[in-house]
Parts: structure tokens; sequence; C-alpha cells
């Protein structure tokens, strides 16, 4: 999929793999986009992209929906600020949440 949108759009791939590169000196590494700090954050980063994962008909309107609706369920917006109040809640989240093998 990632391969015939750059063949289609050499303008718009070429923009894209200059912000997404890793590999560039210290001033460039400043202009690199951060991870979502939560699943709200990552909601909005899949509505706001979600015409790279529908297009070609890879994955269905309906999934995308479904899938930004769950994350949202998880109520954590201010998930950041709630951990930076009680720093005890991140090795909790982190036994609950992340999950290894």
């Amino acid at each position: 999929m990632a391969a015939g949108y750059g063949l289609k759009d050499s303008k718009d791939s070429l923009r894209l793999a200059e912000e997404l590169r890793v590999e560039a000196d210290e001033d460039q590494n400043k202009n690199l986009n951060v991870l979502p700090r939560s699943c709200h954050e990552s909601a909005e980063n899949l509505e706001k992209d979600r015409h790279y994962y529908e297009a070609e008909g890879v994955f269905p309107k309906r999934l995308i929906d479904e899938t930004a609706r769950r994350l949202r369920a998880f109520e954590d917006k201010n998930l950041w600020k709630d951990l930076a109040i009680d720093p005890e809640k991140i090795g909790k989240m982190i036994i609950e949440y992340v999950h290894y093998g």
C-alpha cells in the first residue's frame, strides 16, 4: 500500500519521507512528531490520517470509526497531566496495560 501511494503521489510521498525519517542531525530531530501520549490522541491521529488507511479499500471506513471509538472509550485525554500529579500511577498502568510476547 505504501509503495503504491509513493509511486502515485510522488510530491506528497517525498514530503512525508522528509517528515518521518529518523536518521537526521540534532536540529532535524527537533521537528519529528512525537508519539501519541494517550489513546485519545491516537484516535485523533487515526482520524486525521484515515485517508492513508482507507486508500484503495485496505481498511474499511467502519473499522477506522470503530477503532477510534474504542480508543476514546479509555477516556484518557488528560492522562499525562494526571500522571504528573500522581507518579505512582505510572507503575500501576505499566503492570496493567503493557504486555510482552
